[in-house]
């Protein structure tokens, strides 16, 4: 069997850190501000605060979070109840961190929202499709058909860049893609080796929009947020079943996450491939 070697991706890579600090102020508290030469991150584990952040100024509540960026002045006071605060200083020299520099209002937010990786995910990709926090089964359906079209038509980078991918389950990429689907739900091997191993390797899938078995597909569709696996982030699983290949319905089944990118955004997560 080949297996497919995953290579971690490091795109922010802290260098030093200078402190660790978990705070315990009172509810008069109230510093006057600093700015230093490396990058500062900021977590309200109780009580609530007004921060100023070079020209800003914003409040945070409890489980939200703010950075300031190296040579950015800020200073905070606390806002009725007592603030506990964990604050973490640290050299990281990363391009990337780029995104975190003079956010505008509305990125802000999303930071704040404590949904720090998904926000990274969600500008490091423009072609990432999203759909409103309150979207139904029928705008998630969408979604999933527009993804079966692009494999379809064998573009398995676009269907990739359409939604967050699950690293846990594996890096997934257009080449695993591609083999997760003529090997029947077996990625990583080539298409000789799939052949050899279980008897054909043509698998291929085909569209929905003039399917017959569209309703059927779409009936078997399972969205559910009973499940204990989930992320802090993710408000359900999908269970995409009887992708359809060769024309039709099979046990391939795909299966991803809605996963929360801030409070008036989804997406979709893509965790795995495979047949039930």
């Amino acid at each position: 069997m080949y297996y497919q070697p995953l290579t971690p991706r490091r795109p922010l890579q802290v260098r030093e850190i200078y402190t660790v600090h978990y705070f315990e102020y009172t509810s008069a508290c109230s510093f006057p501000g600093e700015s230093h030469d490396f990058w500062e991150l900021l977590y309200v584990d109780r009580g609530e605060l007004q921060v100023t952040a070079g020209e800003r100024t914003c409040r945070l509540g409890r489980g939200r979070l703010i950075f300031h960026a190296p040579g950015e002045f800020h200073a905070l006071s606390a806002v009725g109840v007592a603030p506990d605060l964990v604050v973490v200083s640290f050299r990281c020299d990363s391009p990337d961190m780029a995104h975190f520099r003079g956010l505008t209002a509305e990125a802000r937010e999303i930071i704040l929202d404590g949904c720090l990786m998904n926000y990274y995910a969600k500008r490091a990709d423009p072609r990432l499709r999203t759909l409103p926090a309150g979207a139904g089964r029928e705008e998630i359906i969408g979604l999933l058909e527009e993804w079966t079209e692009l494999l379809a038509e064998e573009r398995y980078g676009d269907a990739l860049s359409m939604f967050l991918i699950d690293t846990a389950t594996g890096d997934w990429t257009p080449e695993l893609l591609e083999s997760a689907v003529y090997g029947y739900g077996c990625a990583g091997y080539t298409r000789e080796e799939a052949a050899r191993e279980f008897g054909r390797a043509d698998y291929k899938v085909t569209s929905l929009k003039n399917s017959p078995a569209r309703e059927e597909i779409h009936k078997a569709i399972d969205i559910s947020s009973d499940y204990g696996w989930m992320g802090r982030d993710d408000i359900a699983v999908i269970h995409y079943g009887k992708v359809p290949l060769n024309g039709e319905p099979s046990d391939l089944t795909a299966r991803f996450f809605v996963r929360k990118l801030d409070d008036q955004t989804v997406t979709l997560t893509l965790i795995d491939l495979h047949v039930m």
